[in-house]
């Protein structure tokens, strides 16, 4: 419920979407949905193939959803969180992000990276346009020159992992 004009109280219901191809996703989107009935919040979980799942982002036919991100090797956030962002899909972000992830972009030391990325992860917390349900990174750090025939891919970072050469000398 949310207080109305006159003081009365209004009930509400937050439509969540997720891609309804996906059985995980529709499992953690059900667990969240579940979560959020628990504490009262009325939630209708509504599951669409992929081709009406975007569809229904890209017309902003929702309130909240369930959807994932791979982000460029240097984090840039811009396409996210700011305003006409490709992937902005509930206009979560503001031009705030986008100063934030510019200065971030910008550093050219780690101190100078550490405390841009630290201000705008605080001012991401602060904000709460998005919320994070899992982090995952396909990188492989290895010194230079140590692997030979790396080649993960998005799906297995040890992607063909018998053709690797690896020289520890």
């Amino acid at each position: 419920e949310y207080p109305a004009a006159d003081g009365e109280h209004v009930p509400f219901e937050l439509t969540f979407l997720v891609n309804g191809d996906n059985k995980f996703k529709v499992a953690a989107a059900e667990e969240i949905a579940l979560s959020m009935r628990t504490i009262g919040i009325n939630v209708e979980l509504k599951k669409y193939g992929w081709d009406e799942y975007m569809t229904k982002l890209e017309h902003g036919n929702f309130d909240m959803y369930y959807g994932d991100v791979s982000l460029p090797a240097d984090y840039d956030l811009s396409p996210l969180l700011t305003p006409g962002g490709l992937i902005n899909y509930g206009h979560a972000g503001n031009e705030t992000y986008g100063h934030y992830i510019e200065a971030f972009l910008a550093a050219t030391d780690d101190a100078s990276a550490r405390e841009a990325a630290r201000q705008l992860c605080v001012y991401a917390y602060d904000d709460a346009a998005i919320i994070p349900v899992l982090y995952r990174q396909y990188a492989v750090p290895t010194n230079r020159n140590t692997v030979n025939g790396l080649t993960p891919s998005q799906s297995s970072i040890f992607y063909d992992f018998m053709d690797w050469t690896i020289s520890l000398s």
